[in-house]
């Protein structure tokens, strides 16, 4: 991963108030602070335009957490302050864009994307009553709202907020037990390279013997692009020089679905479509369904 210039701004001079975060020639500004704060009328002001954001604090004694969206921030977190349901909101992130880019359709596809990494990563308790669906998009305008949403997996982790889960790491199969939570294995392939994987405790884990492509499209997201190269360089993937393919010579666990199939892919997936139960079309996203 390319080194990242983060600048973090104190906007009251406070480290208890309000705090913003953006990469240095990046697009996001990550706006921190606690909830009186966020309905005030100086962040009012702030929040008038398109965005995403996080309503953040305790229930029954869990750390809970609700994504939303709109196309002005302001007016839905103002919504939200007599809200019985909301009574747990404590702190505030909001996620705009620097350069106006953000529009209905493309906070509408972040709030997807946010929603599946914080319920992948299974570290705090989404609150309930949140089913955000995917709404159609251009080319154009997933290539840029997956850019966004790999600047805030970024920044946010800086912030110390850990709830979206780390992309990729080496699977200890010593950690298999009878104990353990397994699902059925699942098959992908995509331009006739085939992997295998199951989640297991929570992570999605491709099998050694998997095979990736060894070229990747323009639509390859980032995380994806820089994800292959640490796998490279770590040795968990092997160049197979007689081959179009990569090889997996270990397991590896990665964050969900998609970030193991933008891997073997070479582009940018939906994993929960991609995958499916070995020997039926039943895909991931079927079989989580079903378990809920």
């Amino acid at each position: 991963m390319n080194a990242q210039h983060i600048q973090i701004t104190l906007s009251d001079g406070s480290p208890n108030g309000v705090l913003d975060a953006e990469i240095i020639g990046g697009t996001v500004r990550v706006t921190v602070c606690p909830k009186d704060l966020a309905l005030s009328k100086e962040q009012s002001n702030r929040f008038k335009g398109p965005g995403l954001y996080c309503l953040l604090g305790k229930e029954m004694g869990d750390d809970v957490i609700y994504i939303g969206e709109s196309d002005n921030v302001s007016v839905r977190l103002a919504h939200h302050r007599y809200d019985p349901k909301k009574k747990f909101w404590q702190s505030t992130i909001v996620m705009t864009s620097k350069d106006g880019g953000l529009g209905k359709t493309l906070v509408l596809y972040l709030q997807n994307l946010l929603y599946n990494a914080v319920k992948d990563s299974n570290k705090i308790k989404l609150v309930k009553g949140q089913t955000p669906g995917k709404p159609a998009h251009s080319v154009i305008d997933k290539i840029y709202a997956e850019k966004f949403f790999d600047q805030i997996k970024i920044i946010l982790p800086v912030l110390g907020f850990k709830f979206i889960a780390q992309e990729t790491e080496l699977f200890k199969s010593k950690t298999i037990n009878l104990e353990s939570k397994k699902s059925p294995l699942f098959v992908m392939s995509y331009a006739d390279a085939k992997a295998t994987a199951q989640q297991i405790n929570g992570k999605f884990v491709v099998f050694k013997g998997s095979m990736a492509r060894n070229t990747a499209t323009p639509a390859i997201r980032d995380s994806s692009k820089q994800l292959r190269e640490s796998l490279l360089r770590d040795g968990s993937i092997k160049v197979d020089r007689n081959s179009v393919f990569w090889i997996f010579v270990q397991d590896v666990a990665f964050s969900s679905p998609s970030a193991a199939a933008g891997v073997i892919g070479g582009t940018s997936l939906n994993g929960r479509l991609c995958w499916k139960i070995q020997g039926t079309d039943q895909t991931y996203a079927d079989w989580e369904e079903s378990q809920s």
